[in-house]
């Protein structure tokens, strides 16, 4: 019983996540004809800005030239970057290691030669890859609970658990939809003809802008 409810939770999950992923593509669009019906209403003030600019510093010779023995400190800044990446694998917490190692087993560059797969799920899944890495980095287990089910694997985690992760992840997709969808450029692109009209008279108003001429 307990095993059907997590499959079933797993299927919420990916068609919230497909849903945002679908709202958010629209949100392009709605963004770019609105931008495109839309710009500042306050005048060109590119001539004032001309007048004003500030003269940009013409390289001088002496910066062509430099000691071959000078240290400006870029050994050191390598050495903190490695001691960076050294304290944040070590802050990873035992749960984020466990899933970011079952990530990695299906999705590192190094594994992914002796797999038999084409092209397109190649690229995807070395981006699913980077994901998690930046994922465990930050000890975020719901992101990587999030690729382990978009690659169609079981976390192997305590159920409980991976109920209340992908209740979390489920909760903050449905949340970044209610923000998109309440846009001024979602609701004025989803606006019936009647609707714009009313619509673009408060974006006129509130927003400071005016209607492409």
């Amino acid at each position: 019983m307990k095993t059907i409810s997590i499959k079933k939770k797993r299927l919420e999950f990916k068609f919230h996540k497909c849903e945002y992923e679908e709202v958010r593509d629209l949100h392009d669009i709605c963004k770019e004809m609105f931008l495109s019906s839309f710009v500042p209403d306050f005048p060109d003030a590119d001539a004032e800005e001309e007048e004003g600019l500030p003269a940009v510093a013409e390289p001088s010779e002496e910066s062509g030239t430099q000691d071959p023995d000078y240290d400006d400190g870029g050994n050191k800044e390598d050495t903190n970057e490695r001691s960076k990446i050294e304290n944040k694998k070590n802050s990873r917490t035992k749960l984020t290691k466990t899933l970011y190692k079952k990530i990695a087993l299906h999705t590192h560059p190094d594994r992914l030669v002796s797999l038999q797969l084409d092209e397109d799920e190649i690229e995807r899944r070395k981006k699913l890859y980077i994901l998690a890495t930046v994922a465990a980095d930050c000890n975020d287990t719901g992101e990587l609970v999030d690729i382990i089910v978009d690659l169609g694997l079981s976390p192997n985690i305590d159920l409980s658990e991976e109920v209340e992760i992908l209740n979390s992840r489920i909760e903050n997709y449905l949340n970044a939809c209610k923000i998109i969808k309440e846009s001024p450029e979602w609701v004025w692109y989803n606006a019936s003809d009647e609707e714009k009209l009313s619509i673009e008279k408060q974006i006129l108003y509130q927003m400071g802008l005016k209607k492409k001429e």
